[in-house]
């Protein structure tokens, strides 16, 4: 006796999109909004002590990276933080969605953090927004995680669309 599933054999993947594109930068935000919204709620109600040392250690080197100018150590602590949340939301596939995606977010991010780098802020806003996030998970307020997470993704969106010139 065999079972056999009637589950489709294969496995979920992204096509290969030119990263340079903002067009392709902009559905990147937009996948990243549904995901991490509920992932940021996920975390301020299931968040440890661990998790939000694992926050705020990739705040302060994301911190660190804006005020310097580096631009790569800057996308590698944001990747940190993000995976960071995800970790919190303590739910595996969560984390493992977020591992799959890495590649293209952080190409995403790094279009970002380039046109941030030349801005006269350097790109400051976005570590008032993590900030913002890191204290409803802090405070397990999973309505005001939720708030924050939409509004960084949000304001991410505005940027790109203000660096490169493109209307809603």
């Amino acid at each position: 006796m065999f079972v056999v599933s009637t589950r489709p054999n294969r496995g979920f993947s992204l096509r290969d999109h030119d990263a340079q594109s903002i067009e392709h930068v902009l559905r990147m935000v937009e996948l990243r909004m549904g995901f991490e919204v509920e992932a940021a709620a996920l975390a301020a109600e299931r968040r440890t002590r661990h998790d939000l040392t694992m926050m705020l250690d990739a705040q302060e080197s994301f911190r660190e990276a804006v005020a310097s100018g580096d631009i790569q150590a800057g996308v590698d602590a944001d990747m940190a933080f993000h995976r960071a949340v995800c970790t919190a939301a303590d739910n595996e596939l969560y984390l493992e969605f977020f591992n799959y995606l890495s590649s293209y977010l952080k190409e995403t991010i790094l279009v970002s953090r380039r046109k941030a780098a030349t801005r006269v802020d350097g790109g400051q806003a976005p570590i008032a927004e993590h900030q913002t996030l890191i204290d409803a998970i802090t405070n397990q307020d999973v309505d005001a995680a939720r708030s924050a997470a939409r509004y960084h993704i949000e304001c991410n969106k505005h940027r790109l669309q203000t660096y490169y010139d493109v209307k809603d």
